[in-house]
């Protein structure tokens, strides 16, 4: 399994990042207007990278409690839209082109990157990644020899 961190998944974790907290996290105005009293930090290893959440509440078990929650959050996210888990819905669209059976949320955020590929005029394209993938098998590596045109058939 790959772990390494591409463009699209680091926008991709941080537009879930960015919801998670819209959705249920503490806002500036709640900090600033609020006593707090305590922070609290955890880092796991998650999406092939490190992700360190550090909270500022009022107690150390609710912060913790929180902490828990967004981490879970994150991994259930993962195990829909890690294309690299051969159990979740984007692998598995990405294996077949088709998206049967797939849960309303997967389908939610399809429509979405569809709608972002209209109004950007194609600029972001959700489905560069196969197509760069079979680009990248015949272009010449960095200091390679180009193949020869019969392997390229």
């Amino acid at each position: 399994m790959k772990n390494k961190l591409t463009r699209r998944d680091f926008i991709r974790i941080s537009a879930v990042g960015a919801g998670v907290l819209a959705a249920g996290g503490l806002g500036v105005k709640e900090l600033i207007t609020s006593a707090a009293e305590c922070q609290y930090s955890e880092t796991k290893a998650l999406l092939g990278t490190y992700i360190t959440i550090t909270l500022i509440d009022s107690g150390q078990d609710s912060a913790k409690a929180k902490v828990k929650d967004t981490f879970a959050e994150i991994e259930r996210l993962s195990s829909v839209f890690n294309r690299f888990d051969i159990t979740s819905e984007l692998y598995r669209l990405n294996r077949s082109g088709q998206a049967i059976g797939a849960s309303s949320e997967f389908v939610s955020v399809l429509s979405s990157a569809r709608y972002c590929a209209e109004l950007s005029g194609g600029a972001f394209d959700p489905t560069v990644l196969p197509a760069w993938i079979s680009v990248r098998t015949v272009l010449p590596k960095p200091n390679c020899l180009p193949l020869p045109p019969s392997l390229l058939k």
